[in-house]
């Protein structure tokens, strides 16, 4: 790994729109002269000095998700020149700095994902431009890492608009090393040739993941986001856990079969039976060189002790992935595992994943899980009657937590209410959760950017004016049942009724978000 200069980002806000007016008004490019701009802020790290660089982000002007004049994201690289710093860390710091080079357009998480997913991983915990990043610091220090790698940052902004490269180079010769090395990596980072293997190889991830996070906040696309980075569609196997899902159907049992015999009679028999957990990990110890995900949706609406069983053991892995403490397993199941591993290679009998000093007889005796079997899960403790997750359970499993406002920027869209007037989908929807935090309601109940839908869905309901009945159908119904049962009158208090879930809906068809209270938020 390279040795890298300071680096820190430095995101600009409300307070620093005419900044923000300046640098989106600087001709793209290298600047000559650089342009100057000193930021007084607080919270700024001790650690800061004349020297370093910052990667300037252009933010909100606004609390309320509400779109700005400016495209936010990633848009210039600026030299710390010098720095005063306030006595204690909550005191006001000025940091002055000149920006030396300007790109055609602020480049948002979206814009870097999408031009180079391979690349996205390895700075996928930076400071901005990581997945699940909103400390709301001015600026914070860049920790150089496997995961927060500048080198490649520099490199997907390059993929994303060619040139920059070059650009960032002609305004700071001394980063020429760190550009130059990853320019020597663009044909395989970037490639397609690059195979996901190689990937996880050089890059390695839990293997064993919950996503939490209220409703709607994407956890789904979240882990198929990562999916793509990582597996072949080929090599997943999806599954949703429900109440009354059984060991049986997720790990493997005996299941009934008929068939017509020998003497055309028709007979019923029982067969031992693999259920996705099984099948994965067969799959796994056969294709040894590849990687094979088994994602579970919803893991805390079945009993999960209860799904996994025995096989629960397995989800303590060492360091290479392996499982610490295999478990023994009934004859049924081993005679199967026997002979779905079984098979003929160059004329030699051999068993995928054993030794036959491991075997017994035609029966496996006991499994561990192989390092290339990946497990992910999703789960919403939101949810009404679901299964409580023992602390033994979930110490076995790296969470995954997606905040209530993940991804806000992609369903940032102008609805129509019924009442009359348009209105911007993340402002209502911040609205309601901070009235809800007021109740002293939980974030895990509040509403996700994607409660409603997907960014394809909201755009259908932008288009065709459904977006009131949807509204009403999904977030009313939630809040009301689910939510506020118990405060309503201090929700609804704008409505005439608002312990009447009909009249509550009749209201919003007349009045929109004023029936939570003394709102506007027309745009």
């Amino acid at each position: 790994m390279a040795s890298y200069p300071s680096f820190y980002t430095l995101r600009l806000g409300k307070t620093s729109t005419s900044d923000i007016s300046s640098i989106d008004a600087l001709t793209p490019g290298v600047q000559k002269p650089p342009f100057e701009l000193s930021v007084v802020c607080k919270q700024v790290p001790r650690t800061i000095s004349a020297g370093g660089y910052a990667l300037i982000w252009l933010g909100s002007d606004n609390s309320k998700g509400m779109a700005t004049t400016w495209k936010q994201g990633f848009r210039a690289v600026a030299r710390i020149e010098s720095v005063d710093l306030g006595a204690g860390h909550n005191d006001d710091s000025t940091t002055r700095l000149s920006i030396g080079y300007v790109f055609e357009d602020s480049l948002t998480k979206t814009d870097l994902l999408e031009a180079a997913p391979a690349v996205y991983v390895r700075y996928s915990e930076m400071a901005l431009f990581g997945m699940d990043d909103y400390a709301n610091q001015t600026i914070r220090v860049v920790e150089h890492s496997t995961k927060s790698d500048i080198g490649a940052l520099l490199l997907s902004c390059d993929i994303t608009q060619p040139g920059c490269f070059k650009g960032i180079v002609d305004a700071y010769p001394e980063l020429a090393t760190i550009i130059a090395k990853e320019e020597e990596t663009r044909g395989s980072s970037a490639g397609a040739s690059r195979s996901k293997t190689a990937l996880l190889d050089d890059a390695p991830i839990n293997r064993n993941m919950i996503v939490h996070g209220a409703p709607g906040t994407g956890k789904s696309h979240y882990i198929e986001e990562l999916r793509e980075l990582y597996f072949d569609n080929d090599k997943v196997q999806r599954v949703t856990f429900y109440p009354n899902y059984s060991y049986t159907q997720f790990v493997g049992g005996y299941r009934p079969y008929s068939d017509i015999n020998d003497d055309g009679r028709h007979e019923v028999y029982y067969k031992f039976v693999f259920g996705p957990f099984l099948d994965t990990y067969v799959a796994a110890l056969k294709h040894p060189d590849q990687r094979y995900l088994l994602i579970i949706e919803e893991i805390n609406r079945a009993n999960a002790a209860a799904v996994f069983g025995d096989t629960f053991q397995l989800l303590d892995r060492g360091i290479n992935g392996t499982s610490e403490y295999p478990v023994h397993v009934s004859y049924e199941m081993g005679n199967e595992l026997f002979r779905q591993l079984h098979f003929t290679k160059a004329g030699e009998t051999q068993y995928a994943g054993f030794t036959a000093e491991e075997l017994k007889g035609e029966c496996v005796e006991s499994i561990a899980l192989p390092p290339n079997m990946f497990i992910w899960a999703t789960m919403n403790s939101a949810d009404q009657g679901v299964f409580p997750i023992d602390t033994a359970f979930r110490r076995r499993w790296a969470f995954e937590y997606l905040s209530i406002d993940n991804s806000q920027e992609v369903v940032d869209i102008k609805v129509n209410l019924a009442a009359g007037h348009d209105v911007s989908w993340n402002a209502l929807r911040t609205m309601l959760n901070d009235k809800l935090l007021a109740l002293g309601i939980n974030e895990d109940k509040q509403i996700g950017p994607f409660f409603i839908g997907n960014r394809e869905y909201m755009n259908q309901l932008q288009a065709d004016s459904r977006f009131n009945a949807v509204f009403k159908d999904k977030v009313i119904t939630y809040l009301f049942n689910d939510v506020v049962r118990h405060c309503r009158l201090q929700f609804f208090t704008g409505a005439t009724k608002p312990s009447s879930y009909s009249q509550v809906c009749a209201d919003f068809d007349l009045m929109g978000e004023r029936i939570f209270g003394d709102y506007d938020l027309s745009i």
